[in-house]
């Protein structure tokens, strides 16, 4: 996809620093007055950076819902959030690999035109950033005493540093800038978009095992992980779990060497070893070598029906008809709760193939 040149990026990361600079130097100046006790000042900073990072992340979610996207993933520092078709899932997390201070992944629905709902997704953070600094600005005129008009030209300083997601500048991630100029001057052609539309229709219902031929193949060139995963998931949906057990050492061979890629797609690893685990348990009937409590905590978060599902098939060798009904039930209610509109269906699916029955 396109990228801006070296040298633009240099003339813009110049304008960046400088722009900073300026910021910068008039915080310095304000305080220079002596109107705010240092350590209130200090506060005051910090407070207004979290709320400027938090109010760009919100302009992204509310521009994405607002466009019928799907929200997979919203991360302030730290805290990530995942949210479900009932709900939200949060935890405290921290990777290898460098992460941006917030991002919000999102996705259109596949009948909908892409371009529209990516330029303004790219540009609703800083949308919601100057709509906070017109508030500030307007506050600032019924402000009476200098030490709160001080207090509030220092916190507008701070809101407005996110605007530098405008330029097309080097950054962990691709910035605001180069997205929104990329979608509107340089869109990706379609062959490029194959494997995110995959993504899309997972996403909105379709199954791997229904998804159409060209984007099924370039969802598996994504990466080595991805590849494995498909190869596995779609064993599982056609009841092949002898051959959906057989690709560990496929998985292995996947794993990147790079610490880096090691961790970003760690998750996706940890998630297709559990299910190879669990195919082989299937194909053998035996519980012993379902995926362990520690592997299925790992996994819990981003995949929470495994569980419930290796506890209805422990159940259901063990000969507990009951608490398979009910372990069948849970798998159920937590795969209709799940963003990937095609995981009821799936579970249900492999459900069936076990059991060799409707559930």
């Amino acid at each position: 996809m396109w990228q801006p040149s070296a040298a633009w990026r240099l003339f813009f990361t110049v304008v960046m620093y400088l722009y900073l600079g300026m910021i910068f130097a008039f915080i310095a100046a304000l305080l220079g007055f002596g109107s705010l006790h240092r350590f209130h000042a200090l506060l005051l900073l910090i407070g207004a950076f979290v709320v400027s990072i938090v109010v760009h992340e919100i302009g992204h979610y509310v521009a994405a819902r607002q466009l019928g996207m799907q929200v997979l993933r919203l991360r302030l520092w730290w805290l990530e959030i995942a949210p479900l078709r009932r709900g939200w899932r949060c935890r405290i997390k921290r990777y290898a690999h460098k992460m941006p201070t917030g991002s919000v992944l999102a996705l259109p629905a596949v009948d909908r035109p892409w371009r529209r709902a990516f330029i303004v997704f790219a540009l609703g953070g800083v949308a919601a950033n100057v709509l906070l600094l017109s508030i500030l600005g307007a506050a600032l005129a019924f402000v009476r005493s200098d030490g709160a008009a001080i207090a509030l030209c220092l916190v507008s300083c701070i809101c407005a540093m996110p605007l530098v997601n405008l330029l097309p500048i080097k950054a962990v991630v691709d910035t605001d800038g180069i997205v929104a100029w990329r979608w509107w001057r340089h869109p990706p052609a379609e062959s490029d978009l194959l494997g995110m539309r995959a993504l899309s229709r997972l996403i909105s219902g379709t199954l791997l095992s229904a998804l159409p031929q060209d984007e099924a193949a370039a969802f598996a060139r994504l990466s080595e992980a991805h590849a494995v995963y498909y190869a596995v998931v779609l064993h599982q949906e056609r009841g092949e779990w002898r051959e959906a057990a057989a690709l560990g050492d496929a998985l292995d061979a996947a794993v990147p060497k790079n610490a880096a890629l090691r961790s970003a797609y760690a998750e996706l690893i940890l998630y297709v070893r559990a299910e190879i685990a669990f195919s082989r348990a299937a194909a053998d009937r035996d519980a012993s070598f379902l995926p362990d409590s520690k592997m299925l905590r790992q996994v819990r978060w981003a995949h929470d029906c495994l569980p419930a599902r290796c506890g209805a098939f422990r159940a259901w060798l063990q000969g507990d008809a009951g608490k398979a009904d009910v372990m069948v039930r849970e798998t159920l209610r937590r795969a209709a709760l799940s963003i990937e509109r095609a995981s009821p269906q799936r579970e249900r699916l492999l459900l069936e193939t076990l059991f060799g029955r409707a559930v």
